[in-house]
């Protein structure tokens, strides 16, 4: 997987309001639906505890970008996004709690895609966004 951080309105250490990571999956990495959604779930878990070190209150929401193909043979292919609800995070927020959370919205959500009786089938990740944006409570 390789990954780099775009930004919108942040520097390296997080001194701005938001921040932007986008992830590219390698071909065999995407091609599993669970590993490569684990994959994207692992690294996002890496990149929020360090957000979650430096920040002392954020918001996070992540969007997958998958590939689906018709189940006849057709050589046409789609883009489909799928993202997860906004979460609040602070320092005590157990991470990998939220990102799994966001992991099953992400499936259920692309299940019912498929079951909407379309003919389009999952075909691979393609890669995500982990949006950060700073949060102060009122």
């Amino acid at each position: 997987m390789s990954f780099y951080r775009g930004s919108s309105g942040i520097n390296a250490e997080y001194g701005e309001t938001f921040y932007e990571v986008q992830m590219k999956l390698s071909s065999e990495e995407g091609e599993d639906l669970i590993v490569g959604l684990n994959k994207i779930v692992e690294k996002c878990c890496e990149i929020l505890e360090e957000v979650q070190n430096r920040v002392p209150c954020f918001k996070i929401f992540l969007v997958c970008e998958a590939m689906f193909k018709k189940l006849v043979h057709d050589d046409n292919s789609i883009k489909a996004h799928f993202r997860t609800k906004t979460a609040v995070c602070m320092q005590t927020t157990a991470i990998g709690d939220v990102m799994k959370l966001g992991r099953d919205k992400i499936m259920e959500s692309l299940e019912s895609y498929e079951a909407q009786g379309s003919g389009w089938i999952f075909e691979s990740w393609s890669g995500a966004a982990l949006k950060i944006a700073k949060y102060f409570p009122t």
